[in-house]
């Protein structure tokens, strides 16, 4: 036999060496990490009953009045709430607009017009339809097409009021070749327009209307004020019309009554407005 200490075998445990086994038959257990964004619930810090409140900044009114920053901003939230609901309410009337117009209400009194050149070779301003106790503005032109649909339904309006108290003005404020004065007064002789069809290159009358469209019509009444303002009836097809919106106005304007619509959408083509560069 060998040395004792060479010879010796090493102690097998249920058949596995100790050489062989795991350290540790189970991985210790980590603490998982707390995330900072999952933070507890907070709790808010008690002020310390020694220490003095925090200063607030005062404002003064005019009025004198005082009142705290928190005060002021709570007032001025509620102001501006209740003018919102006041422009709700009274349909943007509270700032003496009228519905589908930026310029004027109805009951408004319309712009004068000084001299414009007509298709019929003359000139024309507002004080030359003083006699009629109703006029009525149309701004139209040759190249839209609602424009055209209308011209017919124009010339029959003044066709029935002529030699009346009624008078019938036409005015285009477009600058494109299809609606110059040479255009205008070629296309006035071929529809036999005999209520004045003015050209206003300025475009300063639409803009002081508050015109849109054309056809965008204006009822006045015998002081000149606005008795109606939109579209001349309540169909682009003539043959399809329920209503008669500058009619019915107009009569309701000699009855010196108030006419039942008094304000509608104008439908028909965007008035082709100079641009103008900002300073």
């Amino acid at each position: 036999m060998g040395n004792a200490g060479d010879d010796r075998l090493p102690i097998i445990h249920d058949g596995v060496s100790p050489d062989s086994q795991p350290r540790s038959r189970f991985r210790p257990q980590i603490a998982p990490r707390l995330d900072s964004r999952q933070s507890l619930p907070r709790r808010r810090p008690k002020r310390r009953p020694d220490l003095p409140p925090p200063k607030q900044r005062v404002i003064i009114l005019q009025s004198g009045s005082r009142l705290t920053e928190k005060g002021f901003k709570m007032r001025a939230r509620l102001l501006t709430a209740l003018i919102v609901v006041g422009c709700c309410t009274l349909g943007g009337n509270a700032f003496g607009l009228g519905k589908f117009n930026d310029k004027l209400s109805v009951g408004d009194k319309a712009p004068a017009f000084e001299k414009l050149p007509a298709a019929d070779g003359k000139q024309y301003a507002s004080s030359d339809f003083d006699k009629a106790k109703v006029l009525v503005v149309v701004f139209t032109c040759n190249s839209c097409p609602y424009a055209v649909d209308y011209e017919d339904r124009l010339i029959a309006f003044d066709k029935q009021h002529r030699g009346g108290d009624v008078a019938l003005v036409a005015i285009n404020c477009n600058l494109v070749e299809a609606d110059s004065l040479e255009n205008m007064q070629a296309r006035a002789e071929e529809k036999g327009f005999r209520f004045p069809y003015l050209f206003d290159k300025s475009q300063n009358v639409a803009r002081q209307y508050g015109a849109l469209r054309t056809p965008e019509c204006y009822v006045l009444d015998q002081d000149r004020k606005v008795v109606y303002m939109g579209a001349f009836d309540d169909n682009t097809k003539a043959e399809l019309v329920k209503q008669q919106y500058v009619a019915a106005a107009v009569e309701a304007a000699l009855k010196k009554q108030t006419t039942e619509v008094a304000e509608t959408p104008p439908v028909g083509c965007l008035i082709r407005f100079k641009r103008t560069r900002r300073e």
